[in-house]
């Protein structure tokens, strides 16, 4: 399945949505039900605010820049791996838990934003050799999404723990 890079960061950013939601929903319902919910919740029109996703010139981010806004209007390559992603962690999600609160020192899952919580559950998975994706492109993708939908410290965060994920070479 060849996606370009926009389609991938389109198919992380759906996993994330739906892996989000899926916390949500004290992870007791289908993964696959979620899913399908999130990609028919993008077809809800609204206005957002995008001011904080401006630069200093008032254009919006070279990150922002990405063909398809909507879940529903993503290709179906990148639905089936953002698919793959979301099944894959929720299949590991105890297993993927445990590994990253070795990583993340004298803080409790509950303190960690949700979104940074699930940014790192799904990069941790896609850093599975089932995927094929370089560990140094999983980072570098989840940190940019951490600028995207986290706080200002956010992708210090990700970086901070994938990167010491990275060094011990750890798998799902």
């Amino acid at each position: 399945m060849f996606m370009n890079k926009d389609e991938k960061r389109q198919a992380r950013i759906l996993a994330l949505q739906t892996f989000f939601s899926f916390e949500q929903q004290s992870f007791n319902v289908d993964i696959k039900t979620i899913f399908d919910e999130v990609i028919k919740f993008g077809d809800i029109d609204e206005e957002q605010d995008t001011e904080k996703f401006r630069d200093e010139n008032g254009e919006i981010k070279e990150i922002l820049k990405i063909k398809a806004d909507n879940p529903a209007d993503l290709s179906e390559n990148a639905k089936k791996y953002a698919l793959q992603i979301v099944e894959f962690t929720a299949k590991n999600l105890k297993k993927i838990d445990a590994k990253l609160l070795e990583y993340i020192k004298d803080w409790s899952f509950e303190r960690i934003s949700a979104i940074d919580r699930n940014l790192l559950r799904i990069a941790f998975a896609e850093m599975d050799e089932k995927f094929g994706v370089p560990t140094k492109v999983v980072i570098n993708e989840a940190i940019e999404i951490a600028k995207i939908f986290g706080t200002d410290e956010s992708a210090k965060f990700v970086n901070a723990i994938l990167d010491k994920i990275k060094k011990t070479g750890v798998k799902t």
